[in-house]
């Protein structure tokens, strides 16, 4: 694709994704079509220009895609020692006087994980200053922005002249960081728009300092002003422009023609377990406790199980390694042994954008937790997007028979997740069950088939105080903060 002519005055922004989770919120969302309509020229930088989806999805005259040099930025990464340092040091440095355990556990960890005494120790004690000076944590991250600034997209910017970089994270991966770091040095305006909802509290101290930041949820802005020392008038609160399509007026499947795709029963109750990555918990466990809870009819209705899998489950480099071969084994022999269970497998579009779903699949996700009866899951956004529906929702909080590790995966305790900072506000909203067992499980889901209304209000509170404000307008709302920095560049 070609750049407009120079006698073209359209502002340009660069809006660049690592990955499709970060694609689907910058590229498949309510705030691209803003940005789209709104007579700009937008320049999505992905690893994957080259292929045909990509341009067949996004052609029109004012979009153009262009090349996110992952590959270069990791390459520069991995002969760059130094670097590499700093981004371990900055990855455990956040202000502990913000008061989230969390981060103490997660240095502990890291501490407690040494291999090169000396050089371990050296790292130790550079955690232990920045985490207790704000004064080293800003020292270090203007030192790496004029040290370690290579100029992998330098012609881009040659090129089409950007007003404004947007990027997912304020440097959380290397290309993102190198990225803004770069469009300071070209004196281009650059706004992060954090499409993680743990991203202010679990990936360390950012590698660049951007000019405006927005932020899902006043909570999350909190957080970026405690744990990161970033200034409020830095961030900006606009909502989850995903999330629009929970609002009325956004279309989603009716329910019988959900019903229908799958097979499903009209006449049972439909469970739904959203999994996480098939390496951090073995869920066919899980699976099998609630399909033996159907079958010897434990519950108070009839019901059937209706899998969501994560898109982990079949990204290339998990789908054929032979554990995740030995993991779709098993899901295939339960189903085979209970025909009252059901999968929903995402459909991956690129390899190389790892994760990339089209946008029905985000109807897909909406469809499924606004027609099931509850949701079962293990710490998960799903949680959130549950709540904007008012869907019942059962957190899992044990962990399974030692039999169930099998030496597939490295499963971690389910406690891990219980202690990140946002699923200790989503138990204390009280709109969650949580089951510490498997009794509890079952206990908890036939107190929401007996009662759907059961802990409505802490949904209300979970949506509230994780999503910001919830009009279905965020991407509008984001796209106008975004549009005030064309004018300051």
């Amino acid at each position: 694709m070609k750049a407009e002519t120079e006698g073209n005055q359209a502002k340009t922004i660069f809006l660049a994704a690592s990955n499709g989770f970060e694609a689907r919120y910058l590229f498949r969302s309510s705030l691209f079509h803003e940005l789209k309509n709104a007579g700009l020229r937008l320049v999505l930088l992905v690893p994957n220009p080259e292929e045909e989806y990509l341009k067949k999805e996004f052609k029109a005259s004012n979009i153009f895609i262009e090349r996110l040099d992952i590959d270069r930025a990791d390459r520069y990464l991995s002969r760059s020692r130094l670097q590499r340092i700093a981004r371990v040091v900055r990855s455990y440095s956040l202000n502990p006087k913000g008061g989230s355990t969390f981060l103490d556990d997660k240095t502990n960890t890291r501490i407690e994980k040494r291999k090169n005494k000396i050089y371990q120790t050296l790292v130790d004690l550079s955690i232990w200053g920045m985490r207790h000076s704000r004064l080293l944590r800003r020292g270090l991250v203007a030192a790496e922005s004029n040290i370690f600034r290579p100029s992998f997209h330098k012609p881009l910017f040659d090129k089409y002249k950007p007003s404004l970089v947007i990027t997912p994270s304020p440097g959380y991966q290397p290309a993102e960081t190198f990225l803004l770091r770069e469009a300071k040095h070209h004196k281009v305006k650059t706004v992060v728009v954090l499409t993680g909802w743990d991203s202010s509290t679990s990936r360390g101290l950012e590698g660049a300092q951007p000019d405006g930041i927005v932020v899902w949820s006043q909570v999350m802005k909190e957080e970026m002003v405690r744990l990161h020392n970033l200034p409020v008038h830095k961030i900006f609160v606009g909502g989850v422009p995903p999330f629009d399509i929970y609002f009325p007026g956004n279309n989603t499947i009716p329910r019988e023609e959900l019903f229908e795709k799958y097979g499903l029963d009209k006449k049972r109750k439909l469970l739904v377990f959203g999994t996480k990555s098939p390496a951090t918990y073995p869920h066919q466990y899980l699976m099998e406790v609630l399909a033996k809870a159907i079958q010897d009819e434990r519950f108070l209705y009839p019901c059937q199980l209706l899998v969501r899998l994560h898109p982990l489950h079949i990204r290339p480099d998990f789908a054929h390694s032979p554990a995740m071969s030995r993991v779709m084994e098993q899901y295939q022999a339960l189903k085979e042994s209970c025909p009252f269970i059901f999968y929903s497998t995402p459909s991956i579009l690129s390899h190389k954008l790892k994760m990339d779903l089209p946008w029905s699949e985000m109807t897909e996700m909406a469809t499924l937790l606004k027609h099931c009866d509850v949701l079962v899951t293990l710490y998960s956004t799903i949680v959130v997007e549950a709540s904007l529906c008012d869907t019942p929702i059962v957190n899992v909080n044990f962990d399974p028979p030692s039999e169930y590790g099998n030496g597939f995966f490295p499963y971690r305790s389910i406690e891990v997740d219980q202690k990140q900072p946002q699923n200790l506000r989503i138990l204390n909203s009280g709109g969650s069950r949580v089951a510490y067992s498997e009794e509890q499980l079952i206990d908890a889901i036939n107190e929401y088939l007996r009662d759907p209304s059961s802990r409505q209000e802490g949904r209300r509170r979970i949506v509230q105080q994780e999503c910001g404000p919830t009009d279905g307008l965020a991407g509008r709302r984001v796209a106008q903060y975004i549009m005030s920095f064309i004018g300051k560049s």
